[in-house]
């Protein structure tokens, strides 16, 4: 997923605010560690980079809930329906749930289908904590902004803060009333984060 990152990175012109979300961050951080000053600056939503022990698991409760995922709708309204009424998407912005269906969906045989199936959403949450980025980051040598939900249940308490001290400069933005899902809940917070690392820059 890194070397994916550097790919669309070789591809925009500098200066570059990387973004991502949850594992998105944590690849954003592997590609920086790749390739030292790919990005100017980084603002990483809750990343799934986790101190020791290292491996994978198995056994992680998001494992199962993935493989029951329901794959298959009859339409995009059945799938919106379905979506908007239980959690964690019901507290999302209406365009962000529009932006999820649009982007991850597609259309087969008159069905609607999640592109990412079950069994590939799975291994990603078994082998999250298999890398050892905690050790490394430290070597990212841009400014990073780390924020996180006021009631995330991904993050234990002061988390990112801890995270965020191992970063060389390192931020943190704690955004109210919101969970793991910063990005979906509260987009005008998180653009408010990148246009300030942005003018940061200059």
């Amino acid at each position: 997923m890194a070397l994916d990152v550097l790919a669309v990175r070789a591809s925009v012109d500098r200066p570059v605010v990387g973004v991502g979300h949850s594992m998105g961050g944590a690849a954003l951080v592997m590609a920086e560690l790749l390739d030292p000053g790919s990005f100017d600056a980084l603002v990483l939503v809750e990343p799934i980079i986790l101190p020791p022990p290292y491996g994978r698991d198995e056994g992680h409760p998001l494992v199962s809930l993935a493989l029951r995922r329901r794959a298959v709708f009859e339409s995009r309204d059945d799938a919106r329906a379905t979506y908007a009424s239980k959690p964690p998407f019901d507290t999302w912005d209406p365009a962000s749930l529009d932006g999820y269906l649009d982007g991850g969906f597609h259309r087969t045989d008159g069905t609607f289908t999640l592109a990412c199936r079950p069994r590939s959403e799975a291994e990603v949450f078994t082998a999250a904590g298999a890398h050892a980025v905690w050790e490394r980051v430290a070597e990212v040598p841009v400014p990073v902004t780390i924020l996180y939900g006021a009631n995330t249940d991904t993050y234990p308490s002061g988390h990112a803060e801890r995270l965020a001290t191992r970063f060389g400069d390192g931020s943190t933005v704690e955004v109210a009333d919101t969970g793991h899902f910063v990005p979906m809940e509260r987009p005008d917070v998180v653009a408010d984060a990148v246009q300030r690392a942005a003018a940061a820059l200059n």
